[in-house]
């Protein structure tokens, strides 16, 4: 269960920085302590926030972003979920499968990559198919209601000469169960999802596929999340568009997905849909779209409620596949 109660959360965070005698802390050696630092775990000595939302752009708006002209290009993904914690049947396999499909025949895979998150601290390591994959540190997000401080944990890993198409892959090597109860916290999983980026040899039409990565989260105080897919100009012609998120840590509480301005799931878009606490969501948004915009707006947002809980969330990937 999460630590709902917000007054409850900021007491005792306020409680923990005052802490009489404890040295001044400065987790990425930039010089600014972490009670002021807008990006705790990744130097950032000019604290650039661009969207003003609090959180540095070196831990929320991410490179590499991919915008590619491929022919018949597209997006596959799927993921499953890592989490402990929450306590679903599902949750406590040794082992968590993935079943990716979508890959169209005779589509050659541009790149394939499994992203994944761990919240209470690093875990920057797993196994996929049996093989390591040590993946490179996209950034650090607030705590998402389970009175961790150190917070959520986002990695990226290139898995092209282990994914090769459609099939079954198998992830392991994630944080065991952890003990809940241990004053000093613990490291969770959160989940994984494989993402892989195709072309279609000799197709004639070329699709537009855009990707952003993301490292930032809902913590029951700060509800929304917002994004820009953009670098592109959408053509007079276009016959669909798809957007993927790939979101950690939704439950059963109140959240919504919403492109250019307009809720398209609510009150509950992200329920950890691929086993706990995960979500691998694809969005037919064509009817949001119009020949010559320039971006996609995404908002992710915990729906505020007085009767109700809303969901804290981190977000990881922000796709769209634009066709011809």
């Amino acid at each position: 269960m999460r630590w709902w109660a917000r007054g409850w959360v900021v007491v005792l965070l306020f409680t923990v920085a005052g802490c009489g005698g404890s040295a001044v802390q400065d987790a990425d050696g930039d010089g600014i302590v972490d009670d002021v630092d807008n990006c705790v775990f990744i130097a950032n000595v000019d604290q650039a926030d661009r969207d003003g939302d609090g959180i540095g752009d070196a831990c929320d708006f991410l490179q590499p972003r991919l915008n590619l002209d491929l022919p018949g290009g597209g997006i596959a993904a799927a993921g499953t979920g890592l989490g402990w914690r929450d306590g679903r049947e599902d949750s406590g396999d040794p082992i968590a499968p993935i079943e990716l499909t979508g890959v169209p025949p005779g589509a050659e895979i541009v790149e394939a990559r499994l992203y994944w998150a761990s919240i209470g601290g690093p875990h920057p390591t797993l196994t996929l198919n049996g093989q390591s994959v040590t993946g490179d540190f996209i950034g650090n997000a607030v705590d998402t209601c389970w009175n961790l401080p150190a917070g959520n944990f986002v990695y990226r890993a290139d898995v092209s000469s282990i994914v090769t198409g459609n099939g079954a892959y198998v992830v392991a090597g994630y944080p065991p169960p952890p003990d809940m109860s241990d004053p000093n916290g613990y490291v969770d999983g959160q989940g994984a999802s494989i993402v892989v980026i195709y072309g279609v040899p000799g197709a004639t039409v070329h699709n537009l596929v855009v990707l952003a990565e993301r490292s930032v989260a809902t913590d029951g105080i700060a509800t929304t999340m917002s994004a820009s897919l953009d670098g592109f100009t959408v053509p007079d012609a276009f016959t669909r568009v798809t957007a993927l998120d790939v979101v950690g840590d939704g439950q059963i509480y109140l959240d919504s997905v919403a492109f250019n301005g307009t809720v398209v799931a609510s009150p509950n878009a992200f329920p950890g849909a691929d086993g706990a606490l995960w979500d691998t969501r694809f969005d037919d948004i064509t009817a949001l779209v119009q020949p010559g915009d320039l971006s996609i707006g995404v908002e992710i947002a915990a729906v505020e409620d007085p009767a109700e809980t809303p969901d804290c969330l981190v977000w990881v990937v922000s796709a769209a596949v634009i066709e011809r």
